[in-house]
């Protein structure tokens, strides 16, 4: 006696018992059998709806980690959720130090940080944002550096977050290395987070890091 495994519609394989008995099963007993073999349709799909998000979040992980450009995360508040090392590298503070963190926190004070800060959460309130911008700050350690960053909204288990990516244009001022060995413009690659973010990209001739009068 057979039963087809069922995903919805599509039928992914076959459940099986067999009697050496003549007319050993009743239609009762298929009805019982094709229950089981839904029931293990639906358990199947559930299995391998888990592998596919553990790949994809491995995925995710080694794209984040790996990437040349510094990558950062901001909730509605400001507040970092996550850096990778490059960004680490790129404004030198560590991810100890930056995590849980307003974004704010690597900028000199000459930079207003207060008033930055306030503008980024009128802006994400409002879902305004600037996909790419060029823009010369001045951070805590006293290095000046031009960097280029984008920005997009992604939603991480339906929360609303900022993504940026950023990289160095210039030497810092004070004549101290780069932390890239070669500093470079930017160009969009596939450092973007996946997995479970869902992106979706407003353009504003603002930035969301950049006070305006």
């Amino acid at each position: 006696m057979l039963a087809p495994i069922r995903n919805r519609t599509k039928v992914i394989g076959i459940l099986s018992i067999q009697s050496y008995t003549l007319n050993a099963y009743e239609q009762s007993d298929l009805n019982t059998l094709q229950a089981l073999a839904d029931h293990c349709g639906g358990a199947l799909e559930r299995l391998s709806a888990e592998s596919a998000l553990h790949q994809s979040e491995m995925l995710f992980h080694s794209v984040w980690e790996n990437s040349v450009d510094g990558m950062r995360l901001t909730d509605q508040d400001g507040t970092i959720i996550t850096v990778n090392e490059a960004f680490c590298r790129l404004v030198g503070v560590s991810r100890q130090e930056l995590e849980g963190k307003s974004f704010t926190v690597i900028y000199a004070d000459s930079q207003l940080p207060d008033r930055t800060l306030q503008k980024y959460r009128e802006r994400f309130g409002s879902r305004v944002i600037e996909k790419q911008i060029e823009r010369r700050l001045t951070l805590r350690n006293g290095n000046v550096v031009t960097f280029e960053d984008t920005n997009s909204f992604v939603e991480l288990s339906g929360q609303p977050l900022c993504c940026s990516a950023f990289s160095a244009t210039s030497l810092p001022k004070n004549g101290s290395k780069s932390n890239s060995a070669n500093p470079r413009k930017w160009k969009p690659s596939a450092s973007s987070p996946a997995a479970s973010l869902t992106t979706s990209t407003i353009s504003s001739p603002s930035s969301m890091d950049t006070p305006r009068s």
